[in-house]
């Protein structure tokens, strides 16, 4: 037999061992239960249940009476509009598919703002000999005038800088698919969504790590598409702006599975774990703005250094994601914060919040991808391709 009882602590030892479920005081139905209680100072309460009756303890429902849930509101809204989801996700990815065929391929690459395709640097240096006419690597010699000797400032066993100087050169970084990697963030979202849709059917209570796991790739294509969108074309810039928001969303994921399984944790421990949760959360925060600023300062340079400033879509764009980028940080430390209050009080988690936070993730994704697309891919869509047959 299971039953309920009501206490005031998270932390509750139970002898013998019975199976109960620790609710607040004001959900059961009789506040005023004659319940043994201890003193505020005590961290432990030790309770031995002889007769259920005597610490107002109330039958639970049979397990048999348990085993099938029945759907929630938040449940049932998921399953009623995923399916809309993946439509429009779907649509996006038809669309921009389109419009590559029908237009975009025919504009030539490196067109800022337009192109398919943007060439990228890899901007590297290299120390040449002054009288060389020629070197490893077939870099072009600059002209004697240019060419700013080093003086000789170091001991020859350590480097010998004698008649040597320095040049800047391009080994070139390919072409980044600007086009395709829209493409690519509708075609992952439309497969993890329906990975995780078709997963929750058997497992309503599995962690909630898939969302993190395809942001960590369609949001890492987003980041650079808005990188190369203001002006930064180096290459392992934008390979470093990748790498910052996928380690992000994997540190959002780490946070997300271990917060999950809190209820599990002996209450002694479970501060500590909490702590944890946070830290990864805080981590993926250092990330994430140490990729976010970077292209607020080369967008606010370039509407300084351009005449007419930069175009506003381009602004809108960086706008409109930093805001959605934000709002899905905030929606973790949400999701978190009521989470670990759950886990105190249930070892399992609650699928109604796990059902609530999924079709905030799935509304806030869809708007996030289609307004960063769209408004990329609608200036392009507009130019007259005829100008250059």
């Amino acid at each position: 037999m299971k039953y309920e009882v009501d206490f005031l602590w998270e932390s509750v030892t139970i002898e013998p061992s019975t199976s109960c479920r620790f609710v607040p005081r004001e959900q059961t139905a009789n506040p005023n239960n004659n319940i043994k209680t201890a003193p505020h100072s005590s961290p432990m309460l030790n309770l031995r249940i002889e007769r259920p009756v005597m610490y107002g303890a109330v039958p639970l429902q049979s397990d048999a009476q348990e085993a099938e849930p029945k759907n929630t509101y938040y449940e049932n809204l998921y399953r009623t509009y995923n399916p809309v989801v993946l439509v429009a996700h779907a649509a996006n990815l038809g669309a921009a598919l389109y419009f590559y065929f029908q237009q975009f391929q025919k504009i030539p690459d490196n067109y800022v703002f337009v192109s398919p395709a943007i060439k990228l640097h890899w901007t590297s240096h290299a120390l040449l000999l002054q009288h060389d006419t020629e070197n490893k690597c077939g870099l072009e010699i600059p002209p004697t005038t240019a060419q700013k000797v080093y003086p000789d400032f170091m001991k020859h066993e350590l480097y010998n800088f004698k008649d040597k100087y320095l040049i800047e050169y391009d080994k070139g970084g390919g072409q980044f698919p600007v086009i395709w990697s829209m493409c690519a963030f509708f075609a992952l979202s439309l497969l993890f969504q329906l990975l995780h849709y078709s997963y929750l059917r058997t497992h309503r209570s599995m962690p909630r790590v898939l969302h993190y796991v395809e942001y960590a790739f369609s949001a890492s294509l987003m980041i650079m598409v808005l990188a190369i969108n203001v002006g930064i074309i180096e290459l392992f810039a934008v390979t470093g702006f990748c790498a910052a928001f996928y380690g992000m969303n994997m540190l959002g994921a780490a946070a997300e599975g271990l917060c999950h399984y809190l209820g599990h944790v002996p209450a002694d421990h479970r501060p500590t774990a909490a702590r944890l949760i946070w830290l990864f959360h805080l981590a993926g925060w250092v990330l994430f703005f140490l990729a976010l600023v970077p292209i607020w300062v080369q967008l606010n340079t370039g509407i300084k250094c351009t005449d007419g400033g930069s175009p506003g879509f381009v602004i809108a764009a960086v706008a409109i994601e930093s805001v959605c980028f934000f709002l899905f940080g905030f929606l973790q430390v949400m999701g978190l914060r009521q989470k670990i209050k759950e886990s105190a009080f249930n070892r399992e988690p609650n699928t109604e919040l796990l059902f609530k936070y999924d079709c905030l993730h799935a509304l806030l994704s869809l708007t996030a991808k289609t307004l960063l697309a769209w408004l990329l891919m609608g200036p392009a869509a507009s130019v007259d391709v005829n100008i250059f047959n």
